[in-house]
């Protein structure tokens, strides 16, 4: 991913932390504003997981063929199959579940190949969501057993929060 300053007059701040939970990886940022896109270049690296990215102050998102804003609290679904930028606009804290395509479409069979979708804050489960994998990402009593068994767990929110009817 390309990452760069909004404001290039401004100085930049970015601290993450992140962790594995099974197949499933967590990550957390506070930063300035700033833009992140996945370019041609990183999408011959041939992944295509799916990333679900929130944030308390609110996020851009475009592609070649469309182009919406996260209202705070909301999310966004990406796929890593695809070309993207996101922009954060103001500073603030974020956060991404990162999770296999392929994990999630065995729960979802219709799962389109590279998603690009709009949560609005209201969707029922996705606070619990994230409130989850921050838990189970940063536990310091979470044993190899109970991380594999949450991410299975993930798995099923994000399909139960993308797919409710399923």
């Amino acid at each position: 991913m390309d990452f760069s300053p909004v404001n290039q007059d401004l100085p930049i701040y970015f601290e993450s932390a992140a962790a594995s939970i099974g197949c499933v990886n967590y990550g957390l940022a506070n930063a300035s504003t700033f833009e992140m896109a996945r370019t041609r270049p990183f999408l011959v690296d041939g992944c295509d997981d799916v990333c679900l990215l929130t944030t308390e102050t609110g996020l851009h998102v475009e592609s070649a063929d469309e182009s919406f804003f996260v209202r705070p609290g909301g999310a966004t679904v990406l796929s890593k199959a695809r070309g993207y930028r996101y922009v954060h606009a103001a500073p603030g804290t974020s956060a991404c579940v990162l999770v296999p395509h392929a994990r999630l479409s065995l729960l979802m069979p219709r799962f389109e190949e590279a998603p690009m979708v709009n949560l609005a804050p209201e969707t029922p489960g996705l606070d619990l969501l994230f409130g989850y994998a921050r838990s189970v990402a940063f536990s310091t009593t979470a044993t190899a057993d109970i991380r594999s068994k949450s991410a299975s767990h993930i798995l099923e929110l994000i399909a139960s929060i993308l797919d409710p009817q399923r």
